[in-house]
């Protein structure tokens, strides 16, 4: 390049090596700043998925104590045997009710026909 037109670019510009140095400190400027962006929504990215997971766990953690309090099928089938066995029970003692009221019934009659018979007996003796 000559003298003449080395100060015609100083005066009317910049050089190109200045111009090509001022765009790449642009364009790191601009990578920094998307890589801290960036940055900076994988944080709060992992932050919001390790919140969810904790409470993804506290409703697994729910759903175990839940499942713990239910009645196993042994246990139910053990419990419905005993209730069989007491309603039998009941019912028996039921009908041994019902068939000593019964037995009552007919005692009480005997006797009141034994004494209608005995003053009977004892009328057609004393006439």
């Amino acid at each position: 390049m000559s003298a003449d037109s080395q100060n015609m670019t100083k005066r009317d510009g910049v050089t190109l090596k200045e111009y090509m140095d001022s765009r790449f400190k642009a364009m790191q400027e601009e990578i920094n700043t998307k890589i801290g962006s960036i940055e900076k929504a994988t944080t709060l990215a992992a932050h919001t998925l390790e919140k969810r997971l904790e409470h993804m766990n506290e409703f697994r953690d729910a759903l175990k104590n839940q499942a713990h309090q239910f009645v196993t099928r042994a246990e139910l089938q053990n419990m419905r045997e005993l209730i069989e066995a007491d309603i039998r029970m009941l019912r028996e003692a039921k009908a041994a009710l019902e068939g000593k009221a019964s037995q009552l019934y007919v005692t009480v009659t005997m006797l009141v026909s034994i004494l209608g018979l005995f003053l009977a007996v004892l009328s057609y003796f004393i006439e």
